[in-house]
């Protein structure tokens, strides 16, 4: 028997397909892990210099661990682009839902309300990028943090080859 949560993405992805929701690349992934990874060590309040090589990797685990957790929080606003379309939380649409269904008015998505605030593939997709980035690249992660470099350069850039455009970064 199929599980429900293998049903769940099938449907997703499907919903994704028509919709022509475009998933997450690894660049984008990339460059959104980096900016939740560097808010997660402003709040740590990491010194301007790791002393030890095993201080920079105990960050980069538990930083990454939090950072990889939190990317199952954002949705794709199809109504914008490039990383714009990102949002973390519920998107206005899905907003603009609620409201209109707590006012009475009869929403039909085909899509159970329970599900509403599921995470989507999308969310799915940029965890498995995280973790992935991480995994591959975590002695980058490391010497950044141990040498305090800019981690978006080092890793999405230098590592990734992500396109310093604009549109990417």
């Amino acid at each position: 028997m199929i599980s429900k949560t293998l049903l769940l993405a099938i449907f997703l992805i499907l919903v994704n397909v028509v919709n022509g929701t475009t998933l997450p690349s690894k660049c984008e992934s990339c460059i959104l892990m980096i900016s939740e990874f560097n808010a997660e060590l402003a709040q740590i309040k990491l010194p301007l210099s790791v002393d030890t090589i095993d201080k920079a990797e105990q960050v980069v685990m538990d930083v990454g661990e939090r950072v990889c957790a939190i990317m199952i929080k954002y949705r794709i606003d199809s109504s914008k682009q490039d990383l714009n379309r990102f949002v973390k939380g519920t998107t206005d649409a899905m907003l603009q839902l609620k409201s209109m269904r707590d006012k009475g008015v009869k929403i039909n998505l085909e899509i159970p309300e329970e599900l509403w605030d599921a995470p989507g593939i999308e969310s799915s997709q940029l965890k498995l990028y995280c973790e992935s980035i991480l995994e591959e690249f975590e002695e980058a992660f490391i010497g950044s943090i141990y040498n305090n470099k800019d981690l978006k350069k080092e890793i999405c850039v230098d590592k990734l080859k992500c396109n310093n455009s604009k549109k990417e970064l």
